[in-house]
This record gives structure tokens, C-alpha cells and sequence, in this order.
């Protein structure tokens, strides 16, 4: 992936264990914390990560920020699914370069719902990042 697309914010953090909802759901996540937020409001991004150890390499991904309301047990989070990659990145500092914002964080009505939801974020992720090569 090139280095240096545009982005409207970037936040770093330490990835953290999370309670793994999203690795049963078929997306396993990255989890930094809430408070490293800085200026963008909950909702589902097009992002880009960067790990500390690989700087020259960004991986394409779909965050989540904010409480995850379909699932609300636990703090808010800001969680990103690396699209096709299933990377160990626990206690990794990871920088999130966030492009644009997909929609408003809202609460499915089950499981399936969600993941066929999250299924079509990430095709935009895809299509995103397809249209800038």
C-alpha cells in the first residue's frame, strides 16, 4: 500500500486484549483506547494502520470508535479490523491514519444484522482504496 494518502486525522495507541467479540463475529480487531479519540466522533471510518516496527507498510482497515451498542458490554473502544490480514498485534503500538468517516455508529438488532453490516463497510473499505490506485 503507498504511503502518504490523505488523511483527516491520526491517533496512536498500544493494542490492548479486547473481549474478542469481534474475532467471533469473523473480524478480529485491534483495540487502542477511547481517550486516544482525539477530535472524531463515534461512527465506522476507512483507515489505514501502520505498526510500529514495519513504518514503511500500511495495512487497509475499517475502525470502529465509540460503545458498540449492539454488543454494549465493556468501555467504548476504537476498534480496527485489518482487511484480510490476521496480524498478532497485541501490546504493538499502532498508528490509525483515518481517510473518511462510512456512517454513524448505530445498534443492530442481532448478530447477523451486524455482520452483514460490517461485511459492506469493509466492501467500501475495499472500494476506497481500490479507486486510489
Amino acid at each position: 500500500m503507498a504511503i502518504n494518502l490523505d488523511y483527516i486525522c491520526k491517533i496512536s495507541g498500544v493494542v490492548l486484549q479486547g473481549k474478542k467479540i469481534g474475532r467471533k463475529l469473523g473480524f478480529p480487531t485491534a483495540n487502542i483506547p477511547y481517550q486516544n479519540r482525539k477530535n472524531l466522533t463515534d461512527g465506522v471510518y476507512i483507515a489505514s494502520i501502520v505498526i510500529e516496527d514495519n513504518q514503511k507498510k500500511e495495512y487497509p482497515a475499517t475502525v470502529n470508535i465509540g460503545v458498540h451498542p449492539t454488543f454494549p458490554e465493556g468501555k467504548p473502544s476504537i476498534e480496527a479490523y485489518i482487511l484480510d490480514k490476521n496480524i498478532d498485534l497485541y501490546n504493538k503500538n499502532i498508528t490509525i491514519l483515518f481517510h473518511s468517516k462510512i456512517r454513524d455508529e448505530f445498534k443492530f438488532n442481532n448478530k447477523e444484522e451486524l455482520i452483514k453490516r460490517i461485511n459492506k463497510d469493509v466492501g467500501l473499505t475495499k472500494e476506497w482504496f481500490n479507486s486510489k490506485k
